[in-house]
């Protein structure tokens, strides 16, 4: 009970203190600012795949759209005739 009372306690638990409570504050600051940004990186990466993804898909169906014009073009008969007829056709030429 001696030791609890002391001056000698009572400066080091001050001086403990005066030291861990600043260095606590800019340890959760500095891990607030890491999150954000990591979380910000990790946002911006998705969005770019996305794009990237959109981009790729959109080329194809372009491609598969051009493929089908063209193929109108050949087949002009194919504007009559009923969707079966044409996925035997195709089906057929594979």
């Amino acid at each position: 009970m001696k030791f609890v009372n002391s001056l000698k306690f009572r400066l080091a638990l001050i001086l403990l203190l005066v030291s861990l409570v600043p260095l606590l504050a800019l340890a959760s600051y500095q891990l607030t600012q890491y999150i954000s940004e990591i979380t910000n990186n990790t946002r911006n990466q998705e969005i770019e795949i996305a794009k990237t993804n959109a981009e790729i898909i959109d080329t194809w169906v372009n491609s598969k759209l051009m493929q089908l014009a063209e193929l109108y073009k050949s087949y002009p008969d194919f504007n009559e005739m009923e969707l079966n007829e044409i996925m035997d056709i195709l089906k057929i030429t594979e």
